[in-house]
């Protein structure tokens, strides 16, 4: 997927409207994070832990199709969603972020370190991906935050720590947004081009074979939003994976006569 280079990859914010006076060494980070079936420890690898926490490759496997799934505008602010009747579900994941099924939206909480000056000139702006990704993350919150209403709900749902005071917050938001805005829109990573998701389109997305063709993909699709997805799956596996084996034998045979014709 082609990218606009950067400009720059110095932190989003001025060294003086740093929150967190954090470095790698010394950031409040979980005890461990998943690595296939492995725990590992975020402080022995630093940058493993900060791809599992920002970045999203599902969602940039399906960037050219994500404006079926959402707009190209910033997501609402949360008391919006709560005027929306949304429940606010935190979960942890970087690719279930601002994404919304039925009258719940998945919202990530703004990891800390990310409110630190030193911690992004020194572990996040050397690594382009990672600094696409969470300028993305960090921009998203931007949206979301815009009034004392908002950072109140932040707060109450651990969005953002409490000790974050409406002054502090308005100082570091306002930094973030001083910077050009169309040269945001294309340094952020892909996925943050766009601002609320809808879940069935991209689960549908992937149930058509947008994001490749596997049992997983055909099945599980982008994330088990609904409890009558899964029924639905496991009632119907059967005739899924005959659907998915036939879809396999019509390309493979395609590709094969298609040999077969440059041969003679």
């Amino acid at each position: 997927m082609d990218q606009f280079p950067l400009k720059t990859t110095r932190p989003p914010f001025l060294a003086t409207n740093s929150l967190r006076l954090w470095t790698s060494a010394n950031a409040e980070l979980p005890t461990a994070f998943q690595c296939g079936d492995e725990l590992r420890n975020p402080t022995t690898d630093i940058l493993a832990f900060l791809a599992w926490d920002l970045q999203t490759p599902r969602l940039d496997g399906l960037h050219d199709y994500l404006w079926l799934a959402g707009l190209m505008q910033p997501a609402r602010e949360l008391h919006r969603q709560r005027l929306l009747g949304r429940t606010i579900c935190i979960t942890e994941r970087p690719e279930e972020h601002l994404v919304w099924h039925e009258n719940t939206i998945f919202i990530k909480p703004l990891p800390e370190y990310l409110l630190g000056h030193a911690f992004w000139a020194a572990s996040i702006c050397p690594h382009e991906p990672l600094y696409r990704s969470a300028l993305g993350l960090l921009w998203s919150y931007t949206w979301l935050v815009r009034s004392k209403s908002d950072l109140k709900i932040a707060h109450d749902l651990g969005l953002l720590p409490t000790s974050l005071d409406w002054a502090a917050w308005a100082g570091f938001s306002r930094d973030v947004l001083d910077r050009d805005q169309q040269q945001v829109w294309q340094e952020v990573d892909p996925r943050y081009a766009y601002g609320e998701l809808r879940l069935t389109r991209l689960n549908t997305l992937y149930h058509l074979g947008f994001a490749g063709l596997s049992p997983q993909n055909l099945v599980w699709a982008y994330m088990t939003g609904s409890q009558r997805y899964t029924t639905f799956f496991q009632r119907n596996f059967g005739w899924l994976l005959a659907v998915f084996v036939l879809e396999f034998d019509a390309v493979r045979f395609v590709d094969t006569a298609s040999v077969n014709l440059e041969m003679l």
